[in-house]
C-alpha cells in the first residue's frame, strides 16, 4: 500500500501501525490513498496521483475539495466528521456564557477600568437555542446545553425522525422562520453548499427576536456578513460568536472588529490537544477498514 499522509504529526503512528506500508509525506505518484487537508483535493494535484483510490480528508467540512472532480475519477472521500465535535461544542457553549453572563460587557469596562454591575442578564435555563443543521456538532451541543435547562430547537432542509435532546425540528422554508423567530439564540451548524450559502440574511435576520444572538461556526459564507453588520449596529442583534468568515483571516478594516458585543475566534473552535490522537486513530481505523474491504467510517463519495 502507498499512502501520502500530508499531516506530519500522523507519520510516526501509520508507520508504526502499518510498517510495511511506503508511507510518504510528498506526493508519491504510486499512491493509492492520501490524507489531506480539503483544500489539497483539487485537480492541480491529484493529477500527478493516477492509481489513488481514496482519500482521507483530516477535516469535517469539506467544501474546498473538487467534489466533482473526485467523483468523476471514483476517488472514494471520508471526512472527519464526528472528530471536532466536542471541542466545537464546548466553543458554542462558551461563546453563549460569554453573552448571557455579560461578560463581554464587563471585559470591555475591564479595559477602562469600569466597576459597574448591570442587572441585564439572562439565565441560559430560561433561553430557547436553536441549531440550523443538527449533526454531529449540533448534537454534542445539544447534550450540554440540555444540562443547563435550555429548550433546544433544530432546523433542517427535509423531515427526519427525532433526535435526541432537541425539544422540536422543523423543516423547509417555513421551518427557517419558525425556529428563527423562536430563538434567543440561533447557532449555525450547517455545511456549506449553494443551499446553505447566505441563508442567514437581512430576511432571516429580520425574523428573530429583538436582541437575539448569533453563533456561528460552521462556515463564514453561511451569513451575509454585510446584514450581519448592520444588524449589530442597529442593535436587532445584541450579540455575535463568529469563528468564520466571509474572508478568512478577517481582514483589518472589518466592522466586526469594532464591535464589543462581539466574540471573535480565528477559526480556531474545534482545535484542541486531543484532536492529533483523534485523527490517528480514526485513519489508522480506516485504513485497516480499506485494507479488509469493509465499510469505511464518514464515507461521503
Amino acid at each position: 500500500m502507498h499512502l501520502i499522509c500530508r499531516k506530519p504529526y500522523l507519520t510516526a503512528g501509520l508507520r508504526k501501525a502499518f510498517p510495511e506500508d511506503a508511507i510518504s509525506e510528498t506526493w508519491d505518484p504510486q499512491a493509492e490513498i492520501v490524507v489531506a487537508e480539503p483544500k489539497e483535493l483539487v485537480p492541480a494535484l491529484l493529477d500527478q496521483l493516477p492509481d489513488l483510490k481514496l482519500a482521507l480528508c483530516a477535516r469535517a467540512g469539506y467544501d474546498t475539495a473538487d467534489i466533482a472532480y473526485l467523483k468523476a475519477r471514483g476517488i472514494m472521500l471520508c471526512n472527519a466528521r464526528g472528530l471536532y465535535s466536542i471541542p466545537i461544542a464546548e466553543d458554542i457553549v462558551c461563546k453563549l456564557l460569554i453573552w448571557s453572563t455579560n461578560t463581554w460587557l464587563y471585559n470591555q469596562q475591564k479595559a477602562h477600568c469600569i466597576y459597574q454591575s448591570t442587572p441585564e442578564r439572562s439565565c441560559l435555563t430560561s433561553m430557547t437555542i436553536g441549531f440550523l443543521g443538527t449533526g454531529s456538532i449540533a448534537q454534542a451541543a445539544a447534550i450540554r446545553l440540555k444540562a443547563f435547562g435550555c429548550r433546544i430547537l433544530g432546523y433542517k432542509r427535509t423531515p427526519c425522525d427525532p433526535i435526541k435532546n432537541f425539544d422540536s425540528l422543523f423543516f423547509g422554508p417555513s421551518g427557517l422562520k419558525s425556529i428563527s423567530s423562536q430563538s434567543d439564540a440561533v447557532v449555525l451548524a450547517v455545511n456549506l453548499n449553494p443551499e446553505t450559502r447566505h441563508m442567514v440574511n437581512a430576511e432571516t435576520i429580520r425574523w428573530m427576536k429583538d436582541g437575539a444572538a448569533i453563533i456561528n461556526i460552521a462556515r463564514g459564507s453561511v451569513v451575509d456578513e454585510d446584514a450581519l453588520i448592520q444588524a449589530l449596529r442597529s442593535g436587532k442583534l445584541s450579540y455575535a460568536g463568529l469563528d468564520v468568515f466571509e474572508t478568512e483571516p478577517l481582514p483589518p478594516d472589518s466592522p466586526l472588529w469594532t464591535f464589543p458585543q462581539v466574540t471573535l475566534t480565528p477559526h480556531a473552535s474545534g482545535l484542541c490537544r486531543e484532536n492529533h490522537s483523534r485523527l490517528e486513530q480514526m485513519v489508522i481505523e480506516n485504513l485497516r477498514r480499506y485494507r479488509e474491504g469493509e465499510a469505511l467510517i464518514n464515507r461521503v463519495l
